[in-house]
């Protein structure tokens, strides 16, 4: 396996990268954009339209906290 000095980054930080950078792409076909238009009782094009904000700024935070953790906290 790699280390994070053969690799110049922490491996933490790149798991948070991938994981928060995974919730942007969110598409119809996740069951979790199903069970949250059941529960919130709205219909595709509101879903639709209320998920992609949602998992973009759960990404976009990902994003930030990763970058700020990086900075403030090096693990390298």
């Amino acid at each position: 396996g790699f280390t994070n000095e053969q690799l110049g980054f922490s491996l933490v930080y790149l798991a948070t990268a991938i994981g928060s950078g995974s919730l942007v792409g969110d598409w119809m076909n996740n069951s979790g954009f199903w069970v949250f238009s059941r529960m919130s009782v709205l219909d595709t094009a509101e879903t639709l339209r209320t998920w992609t904000v949602l998992t973009a700024c759960l990404g976009i935070t990902g994003l930030v906290v990763t970058l700020l953790g990086a900075m403030l906290l090096p693990l390298v």
